[in-house]
């Protein structure tokens, strides 16, 4: 507990999840905590991670940190061949994968004028929608 005004005191509860009190008085008689939610908790899968500032149950501030499954995939992908890219274009969002493939194999045929048959069109609408609804559902768990 802090004993004084602006001390901090700090608790790893586990799973990603750190909670520090301020000792700041809160609005409703208690002392504000700040919640370090992330990067690493299950819920977040390793994107994202929020600083709360808690008053009670009341968020007075909430503070997202995102761009942390930046990898330097472009930096990779300079150094392979435009055939290998598409193996490295999967790493770009992990629920989704197809999709990152699509957008990458249609900047290559777009450089080489290479058209698509409309079946093959079709096929890569179906399985982007499909990806995309698979994407959605992740917090069903």
């Amino acid at each position: 507990m802090a004993d004084g005004a602006g001390e901090s005191v700090s608790s790893e509860i586990g799973q990603g999840i750190t909670i520090a009190k301020t000792g700041e008085p809160g609005a409703f008689g208690g002392e504000l905590l700040t919640i370090n939610f992330g990067p690493h908790h299950p819920s977040t899968h390793g994107v994202l991670r929020l600083i709360v500032d808690l008053d009670g149950e009341q968020v007075r501030r909430l503070k997202p940190v995102i761009g942390y499954l930046h990898t330097g995939i472009e930096k990779q992908a300079e150094a392979l061949r435009w055939q290998q890219v598409v193996v490295v274009t999967d790493r770009h969002d992990y629920l989704s994968p197809p999709i990152n493939n699509l957008a990458y194999a249609l900047a290559v045929e777009r450089l080489l004028g290479v058209d698509v048959p409309p079946r093959a069109e079709a096929l890569r609408v179906i399985m982007s929608e499909l990806t995309r609804l698979s994407s959605h559902l992740v917090w069903l768990g």
